[in-house]
């Protein structure tokens, strides 16, 4: 608990105080914090309540490397992010072109520097249209974080949209996740959750 608290708040009511950008704000708070909560949720969907830690975790760092391209970036980083969204772009390719690196690849060094567990790391190789050789935290992760991205209000492109439907199924619950577990109810109260409130204050 107390590591979840000092997580949250350095990774995401620090970078609100530093980053004034809209898009930061939508970006790099609720959005991760979203998919942290989502992904506890999704951990007992799974059958899997023990994981349910460690998902709100994998959950909220799963995209740390766009904060940390935001903090050397800067506005710069607040344009391509706009880009990305109004055009449909891949981001990670935007990144890649303009830096050199992508938000996964400074996402994993953070990671690795910071000595987070293995699972974590793994989790951050991963897409929801790319799972090859994910264990359930894996696959928990990237089924939340795009659930996450969709009730933050990024776009979601439809074949993502359907691999996370896909991915979803595979709890054994045939339901479509985007009206099951991210339904405007759902996301009252997950914004209503004193997490979400702490972080995007």
């Amino acid at each position: 608990k107390a590591l979840k608290n000092l997580i949250i708040f350095i990774s995401t009511r620090q970078i609100a105080t530093d980053l004034k950008s809209p898009v930061f704000k939508k970006y790099l708070t609720e959005y991760p914090v979203l998919s942290a909560l989502i992904a506890e949720e999704v951990a007992k969907r799974f059958k899997h309540p023990e994981l349910a830690d460690e998902a709100f975790l994998s959950g909220l760092l799963y995209n740390i490397g766009m904060s940390i391209l935001a903090l050397n970036k800067g506005d710069h980083y607040a344009f391509l992010i706009e880009q990305a969204e109004q055009n449909g772009f891949d981001l990670r390719d935007l990144e890649q072109s303009s830096y050199g690196t992508n938000h996964a690849e400074a996402g994993r060094e953070a990671a690795k520097k910071w000595n987070l567990p293995e699972s974590l790391l793994h989790s951050m190789d991963l897409t929801i249209t790319n799972l090859n050789g994910s264990d359930d935290l894996g696959k928990i992760t990237v089924l939340s974080a795009a659930l996450g991205q969709t009730g933050a209000g990024i776009p979601l492109d439809s074949k993502a949209r359907a691999a996370a439907q896909e991915t979803y199924k595979t709890s054994g619950d045939q339901a479509d996740p985007f009206e099951k577990i991210i339904s405007e109810q759902q996301l009252q109260r997950y914004k209503s959750h004193p997490y979400f409130q702490l972080a995007a204050g």
